[in-house]
């Protein structure tokens, strides 16, 4: 019966191949005397085993980071996760768990692995992911002279890094009479002293965050 369902059998009861269906068979046992004692096997089965989420490719930005759980399905039910081909700075548990900060720009192809602790049954799904650069906003944080009255109408901040397009906020600009378009571009005139902050996001969601003082 272990031909039906893909395997043999040596005669020293060493199994061989790789389990093509479900089945019943029957083992024997028989010493040099004749005597045999005959046991009977059924092989159900516990299911595909299949890993989740399915693969995908994902788009980050270094420094943004990783999370989340990878699940198994199918087989008994207690499993352990093993990588290979996993980003810099990314790394998951024995149990699942994914940790970490993308660390360097390119694009990677990981295979996550899970295997059944009690049969030894394994599942996989491979991953790709597109990792942009770290985002830069310029200038930098700082204090800077600049005198009440000034025009700031077309000054301009710089983004680079990240996956395009790329989105300027600020918060606080008001405050000294002054605005900042998407496109990180100063509108107004000063009318006082203050701080404000302006933020650099990509479209994959990252962002940096810089300090300015005008005094």
């Amino acid at each position: 019966g272990l031909a039906a369902i893909g395997l043999t059998m040596n005669t020293s009861g060493v199994l061989s191949g790789t389990t093509t269906g479900v089945g019943s068979f029957t083992i024997t046992v028989t010493d040099t005397n004749g005597r045999a004692v005959t046991n009977s096997y059924t092989y159900t089965s516990t299911g595909a085993l299949t890993v989740s989420p399915s693969g995908n490719t994902y788009n980050l930005t270094v420094g943004q980071v990783a999370g989340g759980t990878f699940t198994a399905t199918g087989g008994s039910g207690s499993y352990t996760y093993s990588t290979s081909g996993w980003p810099a700075g990314v790394n998951v548990s024995a149990g699942g768990v994914q940790s970490g900060a993308f660390s360097s720009a390119g694009t990677y192809t990981g295979t996550i692995t899970a295997t059944d602790t009690s049969t030894g049954q394994t599942g996989t799904a491979v991953y790709t992911w597109i990792v942009a650069p770290a985002l830069s906003l310029s200038p930098g944080s700082g204090t800077y002279t600049v005198a009440i009255g000034t025009n700031m109408a077309g000054v301009s901040f710089t983004g680079s890094g990240g996956r395009a397009p790329l989105y300027f906020s600020q918060s606080g600009m008001g405050a000294i009479g002054l605005s900042l378009n998407s496109s990180g571009v100063f509108s107004g005139t000063t009318t006082g002293h203050g701080t404000f902050s302006v933020t650099l996001t990509d479209s994959n969601g990252a962002t940096v965050t810089q300090t300015y003082t005008y005094s």
